[in-house]
C-alpha cells in the first residue's frame, strides 16, 4: 500500500476525491508501476478511505481553529444566545405573576 502512503501527500486533493477520480488516479498508479493491477478495485476503495480520514482530519482542524477564533473573538455563540432567551422568558413568567 505504499501508493496509498504517497497519496497521502496529496491530503487537500483527497478531500474531493470522488470514485471516479479514485478509479483515474488507481489506473494511472498502475500505469506508472506504483499499484499492483491484480486489484485495482481494493485501491480504488483504499483511496476512497483514505480521502475520507483526510477529510474528516482537516474538518477537525477546521473546526478547532474557529473555535479558538471565537474564543479569542469573545462572541456568542447560537447555543449561549438561545440559553438566554430561555433564562429571559424565564424571567419574563415570573414578573408577569
Amino acid at each position: 500500500m505504499d501508493a496509498v502512503k504517497k497519496l497521502t501527500v496529496l491530503g487537500l486533493g483527497l478531500l474531493d476525491l470522488t470514485e471516479e477520480k479514485a478509479r483515474e488516479l488507481a489506473d494511472e498508479l498502475i500505469k506508472r508501476g506504483e499499484a499492483r493491477s491484480e486489484q485495482p478495485g481494493k485501491l480504488v476503495k483504499d483511496l476512497m478511505a483514505r480521502g475520507e480520514e483526510v477529510k474528516k482530519t482537516v474538518q477537525k482542524h477546521i473546526e478547532g481553529a474557529v473555535e479558538k477564533a471565537l474564543e479569542r473573538a469573545n462572541l456568542a455563540r447560537a447555543r449561549d444566545l438561545a440559553a438566554l432567551e430561555k433564562r429571559i422568558a424565564e424571567l419574563e413568567k415570573k414578573l408577569a405573576k
